[in-house]
């Protein structure tokens, strides 16, 4: 991009904006078309139009594409239209929870066809431990799918990989707790009971499991 706008030609930018890649919205809210350390001269910015979310849909069906690209382009978005000393990823995350339960009023189906695919996967409707699990993991990164397990585009879409949203807010969310815990040192206190509540439910969503 900045090769091509030292040649005077105008362009959008989609690298660091591709959501079917499966990137967390933190990622792609800290890619920006013009970088703070862009070489670029201010005429030659202009030749920056934007920037663009692309999504190549082989792996999404009816069920699923809401979840692929809501909430995410909503962060990419925020990133296109802001000014680019805005950068607190916490605060995205906070506010990006709001418009995700906006956009499920206004009739997108990223949260609301989770606990639909989750029973569809367990084959009845108790689907707590299930659940628990689809919560702290997330799919595969990139183009890996193939690799770890071979598909073709008749292979149906309703497997947990399909289910599982792009990004863990539970596993995030203890993330933060655990190094607030640690950077707690040397009292340790800080978090500790909700990072043992959070262990204690995962044992429990194990054993009800029958692992």
């Amino acid at each position: 991009m900045a090769e091509a706008a030292k040649k005077g030609y105008d362009g959008i930018l989609s690298a660091g904006y591709y959501i079917d890649l499966i990137f967390p919205a933190s990622q792609h809210y800290q890619a920006d078309p013009i970088p703070a350390n862009s070489v670029l001269t201010a005429a030659e910015t202009k030749h920056v139009l934007g920037g663009e979310a692309t999504m190549w849909g082989e792996w999404v069906s009816a069920d699923t594409i809401d979840s692929r690209i809501w909430p995410r382009t909503a962060a990419i978005a925020e990133r296109l239209w802001s000014p680019r000393t805005v950068t607190d990823v916490d605060d995205m995350y906070r506010r990006l929870s709001v418009v995700s339960g906006q956009l499920e009023e206004l009739g997108l189906t990223h949260e609301r066809n989770y606990q639909m695919l989750l029973r569809r996967l367990a084959g009845h409707s108790e689907i707590a431990p299930l659940s628990t699990l689809a919560s702290l993991i997330e799919p595969v990164k990139e183009y890996r799918r193939y690799q770890m397990r071979p598909q073709t585009m008749l292979s149906p879409l309703t497997g947990l990989i399909d289910a599982t949203p792009p990004e863990s807010e539970s596993a995030r969310h203890f993330a933060m707790m655990v190094g607030a815990f640690i950077g707690d040192a040397p009292r340790f206190a800080l978090y500790r009971s909700n990072i043992n509540e959070a262990l204690g439910e995962w044992r429990s969503a194990a054993s009800h499991s029958g692992r």
